[in-house]
């Protein structure tokens, strides 16, 4: 459900995308709130409506494959398959938060 609510001095809209990602951003007046959930609305009815965050819907074994083409050296490879077993092959590089990294990067030192 879409909606555009005041927060107080600005305006706020407030909506689900596709992904199921809650979205909200703030607008200094109400007609611009509503042209832009508008807008929003009819671009996610229509099938158009762009993920600015692609660029992280890819597994982190795609980016280590990547990363090794690119550095082949073997005290790499060992560490990108740490990095592998800790998060998983097929995790999505979006799920992966900096607080989980610092995690991992403890329990290494453990």
């Amino acid at each position: 459900m879409a909606k555009v609510k005041k927060r107080g001095s600005t305006w706020q809209i407030d909506y689900t995308d596709p992904n199921g990602k809650r979205v909200r951003k703030s607008f200094p007046k109400k007609k611009e709130a509503e042209a832009e959930l508008a807008k929003r609305v009819s671009l996610i009815a229509e099938g158009r409506y762009l993920d600015i965050k692609k660029d992280l819907n890819f597994t982190l074994s795609e980016l280590v494959k990547k990363y090794l083409e690119n550095y082949t050296h073997s005290i790499k490879e060992h560490y990108c398959q740490n990095f592998k077993d800790y998060f998983g092959e097929s995790t999505l590089l979006s799920r992966i938060k900096y607080v989980l990294y610092g995690l991992y990067m403890f329990l290494r030192l453990v």
